[in-house]
């Protein structure tokens, strides 16, 4: 599996996933990472298969901002320490 596209860390709470992804660049002549961040709500429809949706409810707006907020908290983190190891999921 090629680890490019892969989170490098996951935060999670009930139905909710704060994935946080690194990406390189380059401009003018120069690398600079940056992270950024996707959310993915899970549920299971009437056949009992997994989904994705983007509707929020107000339970999940409070979680999602635990998440963005423990996310917020690695990233700067990991700008100021790079070489520490990524964990998978919080």
């Amino acid at each position: 599996m090629n680890d490019s596209n892969r989170p490098i860390r996951a935060f999670r709470m009930g139905s909710l996933t704060l994935s946080v992804w690194e990406n390189q660049t380059e401009t003018e002549g120069r690398t600079a990472l940056r992270r950024s961040a996707t959310i993915q709500k899970r549920f299971r429809d009437k056949d009992g298969e997994w989904r994705d949706t983007g509707v929020l409810f107000a339970d999940d707006l409070l979680r999602l901002s635990v998440l963005a907020q423990r996310a917020a908290v690695w990233m700067e983190l990991k700008a100021e320490n790079p070489r520490e190891p990524s964990e998978s999921s919080v």
